[in-house]
């Protein structure tokens, strides 16, 4: 689970709060400068824990001992190929491409062929055992041509 900013500030502020407690209960003086010091050493370890889940996971020093998320961020081309047959004759294969952003805690993906476009709705990346990666999803696709599509409006969610 990715928590937000806010709530890993929170978690680490109870912490802190939890210390301090801790402190004065033993008999010990919390000083003013131990506070201040206490929340730099917060707003450090949250920035230093948001910069890591948005980009420094991504660097190689990092795989895989301390990150087993792969990294299939960037442009994919494939060829989308279905054992579904129309009228009984089996249709050819679809060339696609595949566009992949990536943050530790997930995956956005967009997937485009000359007859529509597919976004994704939910998914994760696995890496197995023997090393092999699994793309897992579910998707909306749009198709293009005499078709027409109604959708609601999309609604990011908030970010602080």
């Amino acid at each position: 689970m990715i928590y937000s900013k806010e709530q890993v500030r929170y978690l680490l502020w109870i912490g802190a709060i939890g210390l301090v407690t801790a402190l004065a209960l033993r008999g010990l003086k919390v000083e003013r400068n131990i506070v201040q010091a206490a929340s730099i050493a917060i707003e450090g370890a949250l920035l230093v824990g948001m910069a890591f889940g948005l980009w420094l996971w991504k660097w190689r020093i990092f795989h895989p001992w301390l990150v087993r998320v792969p990294l299939i961020e960037g442009t994919w081309k494939g060829t989308i190929k279905s054992d579904h047959k129309i009228e009984g004759k089996p249709i050819e294969p679809i060339e696609a491409y595949m566009v992949v952003t990536q943050t530790l805690g997930g995956v956005w993906m967009r997937m485009m062929t000359k007859d529509s476009s597919s976004e994704l709705l939910a998914g994760t990346v696995t890496r197995a055992e023997d090393g092999s990666i699994g793309f897992y999803g579910a998707y909306q696709n749009n198709p293009r041509g005499g078709l027409v599509t109604v959708r609601g409006k999309k609604h990011a969610p908030q970010r602080r």
